[in-house]
C-alpha cells in the first residue's frame, strides 16, 4: 500500500450547498414581482435556479478537490435521471437519509454559503453539530456572489443558524481503547518417539 500514500493528503468532506431551488424563487418572487404567486411562473424559476444550484455544486466540487479534499455531495450523485428525482418530495428525503448516512463517516462538513442555506443545509447542521462534526462556511465569490443585497441575505440565513462553537468545534473525544487480542505463541513441535518394535520371533 505504500504506492497510494500519496492520496493520504486527501480528506473526505460533505459538501452542502443548495440544489432545489424553492426558497431562491420564493426570495425572487418577493423582491421583483411584490409576492407574486403564480404557479408557472414559479415552476420555471424553480427549474432555472436548480440548473444554478447544480452549476454551482460542481463548481463547490472542483473548489474542494482543489482543496486536497476528496468531497461527497449526495445531492449531484443521487438527483440524476434514473435515480432520484429532486423536485419529489419523497425522493428528496430518500436522498438526504442516504447523504446523512455518508454525512457519518465525513472529517468535517463544509457549506458553501454563496447562494443561501437551504432547508437541506439546515438539516446538514444540525446533524454535524450532533456527531461533533467540524464545520467549515465557504464562499466562492466572483460570479457566484451576487449583488450586495444577496450576499447580505446568504450571510444573514448563515448567521441564523450557527452557533458559536460551529467555527471552532471543541476537540473530539479519544477513540475508545480496544483490548488488543491475546495471541498465543506459536506451538512448538514436540518430537515424538515410537514404542520399540517388539522382538522378532
Amino acid at each position: 500500500m505504500q504506492h497510494l500514500s500519496k492520496y493520504a493528503v486527501h480528506m473526505l468532506v460533505i459538501l452542502e450547498s443548495p440544489l432545489s431551488g424553492v426558497a431562491q424563487t420564493t426570495h425572487w418572487l418577493d423582491r421583483h414581482l411584490g409576492g407574486l404567486r403564480a404557479p408557472l411562473l414559479m415552476h420555471w424559476l424553480e427549474v432555472r435556479f436548480r440548473h444554478d444550484n447544480q452549476r454551482y455544486a460542481r463548481a463547490c466540487l472542483r473548489d474542494c478537490l482543489l482543496r486536497g479534499e476528496a468531497p461527497y455531495a449526495s445531492h449531484l450523485l443521487y438527483d440524476q435521471p434514473g435515480v432520484l428525482d429532486d423536485a419529489v418530495a419523497a425522493h428528496r428525503e430518500l436522498g438526504m437519509h442516504a447523504g446523512f448516512a455518508w454525512g457519518l463517516v465525513g472529517a468535517k462538513r463544509v457549506f458553501y454559503v454563496d447562494r443561501g442555506m437551504s432547508g437541506g443545509m439546515v438539516l446538514g447542521l444540525s446533524q454535524a453539530r450532533e456527531l461533533r462534526q467540524r464545520v467549515e462556511f465557504r464562499s466562492l465569490g466572483g460570479k457566484w456572489a451576487g449583488d450586495a443585497q444577496e450576499q447580505a441575505r446568504a450571510q444573514a440565513a448563515v448567521k441564523a443558524h450557527v452557533l458559536p462553537g460551529d467555527l471552532n468545534p471543541a476537540p473530539l473525544p479519544p477513540p475508545p481503547r480496544v483490548p488488543t487480542a491475546q495471541v498465543p505463541e506459536p506451538l512448538t513441535p514436540t518430537k515424538r518417539t515410537l514404542p520399540p518394535l517388539p522382538p522378532r520371533k
